[in-house]
């Protein structure tokens, strides 16, 4: 996987396709989310506000040839924003990304990243080493999602 799979700095131009991308996993409701909130995350999710997530934090994309497969954010030591395509899941994209990313947050003399995660992300970051901190309440336009805070050390 990891030969094909290319990781670089988004641009303004790959805000419609990231956006495309977390539409899909909403879509595919790992998560059981009811429709007012997957509705709320779409929303939120837009090509627009993508475009102002740039200006905020450093997102990353992960490309297959010249498909967007795979998505993280970063700022300061807090990721966001990681998606990968539900379509492609368990080929390594997601482990790439956040190898990459942590290599990121090291090369920025970084200790610990945080993250908070969905119900469906929980295993996937136990796995690689983040410790679970607190189940938590975030709210998107009025609207209550259940999540994890968790926390990674870096060597």
């Amino acid at each position: 996987m990891s030969n094909q799979l290319s990781i670089r700095k988004a641009t303004q131009q790959d805000s419609q396709q990231i956006s495309e991308l977390i539409l899909e996993n909403i879509e595919s409701n790992p998560n059981n989310y009811t429709e007012a909130q997957k509705q709320a995350w779409k929303k939120y999710n837009t090509s627009k506000r993508i475009t102002e997530q740039l200006n905020e934090k450093d997102i990353y994309c992960a490309f297959l040839k010249d498909k967007l497969v795979g998505t993280i954010a970063i700022k300061n030591n807090e990721l966001s924003g990681f998606y990968t395509s539900y379509y492609s899941r368990n080929n390594g994209i997601g482990t790439s990304l956040l190898t990459y990313i942590q290599q990121i947050a090291i090369k920025n003399n970084i200790k610990k990243i945080y993250l908070v995660a969905t119900p469906s992300a929980l295993n996937f970051y136990q796995k690689r080493g983040f410790t679970l901190l607190n189940e938590i309440t975030t709210t998107f336009y009025g609207i209550d999602y259940q999540e994890f805070e968790m926390q990674k050390k870096l060597n």
